[in-house]
């Protein structure tokens, strides 16, 4: 539905996209299909802005401010843009200027529901289309962390297979923790803004994975500690000052530098660690930090005590439903009409009665996807976890429910 050659013979309804997030998702929306076709825009040329992306090195461009045409080639739909920057004169003392300036944005189509819609996909699209990347940075032994630039991360609404019990209490605790209600409660009552989680159990069950989905989720950067002998307390202390406000902080594998309180070939004391816990250290308002640990009993109770790890959740090997659910997005059926339905049962009947973890069977079905191999090669699968458990010594009696 194009706007016919005259403007001034229609009504136009118009929303403006308020939300400073909202109105950046949005910007991002048309950011990408301008790279991919600028005929997106026939007047864009005049309000377009070309930069330079300083974390990936590329050219990049997004819309300008000005009043332009916009086709939603994916509906061919044609809307108006106009994207404008205010001044206010009411400024405060602190603006030398004695101005605020606001940005404004506002779309404009005859049809209200269209506009509706085009708005909603347009704001969405940034979740599906970028957050399957998250920004990391890992330590480095000489107190600084380092760039590990952008890696995958998995949906944690779609394909992060664990119970989905575990999967609301833990996406439940974060939404209460970063809501605005929560950070001004935490400002009355004059403690830091912040929360830790541990997460433990057996290894491979995907703990490391959901703490990458999450800051997926909530597009947030994920500082990763690497325990070194080379990194002591000073170091340490150095590092959390370099943290960003609203990040994500792991320590992964806990269990493997301290067993109680004495640490395990590193130079870090434990009354160090824990203070970082409490948040002594650096100005890291709104982060979230995540604890794993395969054998948590090794642990002091200080480190895990409430008020300084708020959340434990727990991870065993997994259970049918979350092994069919990765079954059924990852195996495909054959497109030979003659080659035997995909059968989940048939999969399951063979390992049921053994103890693998979700990451055994997730790079089993990986690899064998296709033609039936998921049965013909399943005693493979089987020999493989049996060496791996004869390797660690698994003396765990659970089987799956």
């Amino acid at each position: 539905m194009a706007l016919p050659p005259n403007k001034e013979d229609i009504v136009m309804n118009t929303i403006e996209i308020e939300n400073a997030v909202a109105r950046s998702s949005f910007m991002k929306y048309l950011s990408t299909f301008l790279k991919e076709d600028i005929s997106c825009s026939p007047d864009i040329k005049n309000f377009l802005l070309i930069f330079n992306n300083e974390e990936t090195s590329n050219v990049g461009i997004a819309p300008s401010y000005g009043e332009f045409h916009w086709i939603d080639k994916i509906k061919n739909n044609e809307f108006v843009v106009s994207y404008i920057e205010e001044g206010n004169p009411v400024g405060t003392s602190m603006e030398l200027s004695g101005v605020v300036y606001f940005k404004r944005m506002k779309v404009s189509h005859p049809n209200l529901d269209i506009l509706k819609e085009f708005i909603e996909r347009a704001i969405e699209y940034k979740e599906k289309k970028e957050n399957k990347k998250i920004l990391v940075y890992r330590s480095s032994s000489k107190g600084y962390f380092e760039n590990c630039g952008k890696v995958y991360a998995q949906d944690i609404d779609n394909n992060v297979y664990i119970p989905k019990d575990i999967k609301s209490s833990l996406i439940s605790h974060i939404e209460n923790f970063i809501s605005p209600k929560t950070k001004e409660r935490y400002l009355k009552y004059g403690r830091i803004y912040k929360t830790s989680i541990m997460l433990t159990g057996v290894p491979g069950s995907g703990k490391t994975s959901i703490v990458k989905a999450i800051a997926s989720k909530y597009d947030r950067p994920v500082y990763v500690f690497n325990f070194t002998k080379e990194l002591n307390d000073e170091g340490l202390i150095n590092l959390m000052r370099e943290i960003k406000n609203d990040s994500i902080i792991l320590f992964e594998d806990i269990d493997a530098f301290f067993v109680d309180r004495e640490p395990q070939k590193i130079n870090i004391s434990f009354s160090a660690l824990l203070n970082v816990m409490d948040g002594i250290y650096g100005s890291t308002s709104g982060c979230i930090t995540f604890i794993t640990a395969n054998n948590p009993d090794r642990l002091d109770s200080a480190l895990i005590r409430p008020g300084r790890v708020d959340k434990i959740i727990k991870f065993d090997y997994p259970r049918k439903s979350e092994i069919k659910q990765a079954f059924d997005d990852m195996v495909e059926p054959d497109p030979n009409t003659n080659a035997p339905p995909v059968n989940f049962e048939e999969f399951y009947s063979h390992i049921k009665i053994i103890k693998i973890t979700m990451a055994g069977i997730i790079d089993y079905l990986f690899r064998y996807y296709y033609d039936n191999l998921y049965i013909t090669k399943i005693n493979e699968l089987i020999e493989q976890n049996q060496i791996y458990h004869d390797i660690i010594n698994d003396k765990c009696d659970k089987l799956y429910s």
